[in-house]
């Protein structure tokens, strides 16, 4: 005797309720798109910005505090609320690298803070393309966010280059060995250019101890 299976049926979904869903999808997409746009228009009004208040100092003649800048600074100053210097610098700063951060707009978050550490990571050569197709670098990204990223270094090591020389001059490897003996092991930053058979004779005095500095020898 087979054991029947039961089929648990789910009743349907509201047809309101989906629509309503599909509607809030619309509204997503409508807003990721505004990023964009919001970005884009961003990165166009650094650029502006840039533009004119070269202007502005070539107009002076270069002048520290000539009337074309000053205009540019009261006007400006009263819309977007602020008369600090470094705000001022990193709006040129975004300016400058616009034309190549345009080109990633549909994935820049759009504050001016993240634009502006974006605008060096650009100056600096930083991977954008890769960080976004890695998802690290998305709209949604936090000025934090985009901050830990482009803090980033890749540091390469390099011998240090001692800029003090000093030679001796001995009879013998053996004499310098047990002459040199305590300042060899000393910890202290220098390296030896010398002979195998002086290193040999180090070797010797000091034995297991030697692998401790034998880096030092060149």
């Amino acid at each position: 005797m087979h054991k029947s299976k039961h089929v648990e049926v789910l009743p349907a979904l509201s047809g309101n309720f989906t629509t309503q869903v599909k509607q809030l999808a619309t509204e997503a997409k409508d807003l990721s798109k505004s990023y964009a746009d919001l970005t884009e228009r961003m990165l166009k009004f650094a650029e502006r910005f840039r533009e004119l208040w070269n202007h502005a100092h070539t107009l002076d003649g270069k002048k520290a505090n000539g009337q074309h800048a000053a205009h540019f600074l009261k006007v400006l100053g009263q819309v977007v609320d602020t008369q600090n210097r470094s705000i001022w610098s990193r709006w040129v700063t975004i300016g400058k690298h616009a034309p190549k951060l345009l080109h990633y707009k549909s994935a820049l978050p759009p504050y001016r803070d993240s634009l502006y550490e974006l605008a060096l990571a650009t100056k600096e050569g930083k991977p954008l393309d890769g960080w976004i197709h890695d998802k690290k670098l998305s709209t949604e990204s936090t000025i934090r966010d985009v901050q830990s990223l482009c803090k980033k270094r890749t540091r390469t090591s390099r011998p240090r280059t001692h800029l003090a020389a000093v030679t001796l001059n001995f009879d013998d490897y053996d004499t310098a060995a047990k002459t040199l003996e305590e300042v060899i092991v000393k910890d202290v930053d220098f390296t030896v250019h010398s002979q195998e058979a002086f290193r040999q004779a180090m070797k010797e005095r000091l034995g297991p101890k030697y692998a401790k500095i034998a880096r030092r020898f060149t």
